[in-house]
């Protein structure tokens, strides 16, 4: 085909195959090639020679002269050629399309074949900023090859191998803080894909939207979550509102261990939960134990958080108020005359209604029975609007104005009532009210003179042997004051000083007390009043400064064991 051979050419062929002919063949083919009057030779003798070797010629098969060799190694060459190509065809026909594809079209874009395919490799790659990652490869179904092991590297860093199991090589990665371009060889297919870090989208905050029962008269809030625990009235409706660092693909909530888990709605970076009742929110917790609702979500680079966010979600009972009383301890007496205040006060989580007080009366030395008797009731305190937690109110019980007469008794409770519909009032008590006569007043009040009389006198005899005490000890000679029995007996004066100085407060308080209540009966004069106000009076001015000094003296005292001088002067001013 590149090379046509002449005349001369095939002679030569036929000469080295028939060396008896292959001369008179070369001579006649130059002979004939010649010009005749050049060679001066004649024609008729020219055609005569012609003739003659043409005559030998026919005794001769010029194609035995063909150059076999060359035919039988193009030939096998050819064949086996054909073959490789039909078995290619047979084993992977894709090759050879793609082949013939890439001949027929050298400039297309075609991908390269290979045995190995690598299924659904991305070009881009986001990852955690900083953190070690996994890269999963896949091989496709329909690679014809599937190695045992690849290898992985991350621009110039060291390589990373994995082994191929059920398909699949994983690559563990350190750490990236800079783009940078990853390759991958696996078997005879390769790949790259551009490695982005970036920060995970970490949640900025988590609100809850609370709708109130209808009974509470209060407007839905909206508050955030703090600590990731939440406790909210069991008949409230609470939504959930999540916000993160950057726009979101998806959100997804848990609502216990290993159960279904949701979809919720996404809004650019914010995601958020439907309204539903606590008591389902919590549902499948155990009694007084809070809910876990699991929160985890994706950005659009494929990142989820550092940790999912868990929240702890408890159901509250709407308890019923708190009640407390002032003016009241139990039981007191009052004149038929005076008017004694009473407040209440309640206090509820999600408002307080009413609060007031019930009552029945009867005889003093009887006992009440609320359930044969009627009870009277009476709101001293109301609040229509649901938004007092805190509420107070004043009865100015006056037993002129309830025609209690002496010799009766009021038995009370407080009680206050929150909005709950089916709320009975919480109660506080009972407390006893004693209406006294003057005469019988004046009776007690002489009884708690002749008490406080007793516990006075008491009160000089323990302070004189506490003088007698002292008196001993400032006589002892030096070698008795430094004395280890000295300073234990100085020690105990002083405690018995310490004593007597509270006694004689507590003292004091208690004839105020009785001054107080005196004043109250006009049956008891001034005149028999005056003398237990000097002797409050003097029993005050003794404890602040008689007994402080001897006690503080007595201290001295046990401290300055090696003055003896100066023990004494301590004794003597005790």
């Amino acid at each position: 085909l590149w090379r046509r051979r002449n005349v001369r050419d095939l002679a030569r062929l036929i000469q080295r195959r028939y060396p008896q002919l292959g001369d008179r063949l070369l001579g006649a083919v130059e002979l004939a090639d010649a010009d005749i009057q050049t060679l001066g030779a004649s024609p008729a003798l020219v055609r005569a020679a012609l003739r003659q070797v043409a005559e030998q010629s026919r005794q001769y098969d010029f194609r035995e002269a063909a150059p076999r060799r060359a035919i039988r190694r193009y030939g096998v060459a050819l064949a086996v050629l054909t073959v490789l190509l039909a078995v290619g065809a047979l084993v992977a026909p894709e090759a050879i399309l793609l082949s013939a594809r890439r001949w027929l079209h050298p400039t297309a874009p075609l991908q390269r074949f290979t045995f190995t395919r690598i299924a659904d490799l991305p070009e881009k790659l986001f990852v955690p900023k900083g953190e070690p990652f996994e890269l999963a490869c896949g091989l496709a179904p329909g690679s014809r090859w599937r190695p045992s092991r690849g290898v992985a590297q991350i621009g110039d860093q060291l390589p990373v191998r994995a082994a191929v199991r059920d398909g699949v090589a994983r690559f563990v990665f350190p750490g990236q803080t800079a783009e940078n371009l990853l390759s991958i060889r696996i078997g005879d297919v390769r790949g790259h894909v551009r490695i982005l870090p970036l920060q995970r989208p970490e949640l900025l905050a988590m609100r809850v939207r609370v709708e109130w029962p209808a009974y509470l008269r209060r407007a839905s809030e909206e508050r955030v979550i703090e600590r990731g625990r939440l406790s909210l009235l069991a008949e409230a409706h609470a939504a959930f509102l999540g916000k993160a660092a950057r726009e979101l693909a998806e959100a997804r909530l848990a609502a216990a261990a290993g159960g279904p888990v949701e979809s919720l709605h996404i809004d650019g970076s914010q995601f958020s939960t439907p309204a539903r009742p606590i008591s389902e929110w919590t549902l499948g917790a155990a009694e007084g134990q809070p809910a876990l609702l699991t929160f985890s979500w994706q950005d659009t680079y494929g990142l989820s958080g550092a940790r999912p966010y868990q929240l702890e979600v408890l159901a509250s009972p709407d308890a019923p108020p708190s009640v407390d009383v002032e003016g009241l301890r139990g039981a007191v007496a009052v004149l038929p005359d005076e008017t004694l205040p009473l407040t209440v006060r309640g206090r509820d989580d999600f408002g307080v209604a009413a609060v007031g007080w019930e009552w029945v009366l009867h005889a003093a030395d009887s006992e009440p029975d609320p359930a044969s008797a009627p009870l009277n009731r009476r709101t001293v305190g109301a609040d229509e609007s649901g938004q007092l937690r805190d509420l107070e109110g004043v009865w100015r019980l006056s037993p002129r104005l309830l025609d209690i007469k002496p010799g009766q008794a009021v038995t009370l409770w407080a009680w206050a009532v929150d909005h709950h519909p089916a709320r009975t009032p919480t109660r506080a008590g009972p407390f006893r009210i004693y209406v006294l006569a003057y005469e019988d007043h004046a009776r007690l009040v002489r009884q708690m003179m002749n008490q406080i009389s007793a516990r006075l006198d008491e009160l000089m005899r323990q302070e004189e042997m506490q003088l007698a005490q002292s008196e001993a000890l400032r006589e002892l000679d030096d070698d008795a004051l430094r004395a280890a029995s000295t300073a234990a007996a100085i020690e105990r004066s002083e405690q018995a000083e310490r004593a007597n100085e509270a006694a004689a407060n507590q003292l004091a308080s208690d004839i105020e007390n009785l001054l107080k209540e005196g004043l109250r009966n006009p049956r008891i004069s001034s005149q028999e009043l005056q003398p237990w106000t000097d002797v409050e009076m003097a029993l005050r001015d003794a404890a602040a400064q008689a007994m402080a000094r001897a006690a503080q003296a007595l201290r001295q005292a046990a401290a300055s064991q090696s003055s003896t001088e100066r023990s004494r002067q301590r004794l003597a001013q005790a």
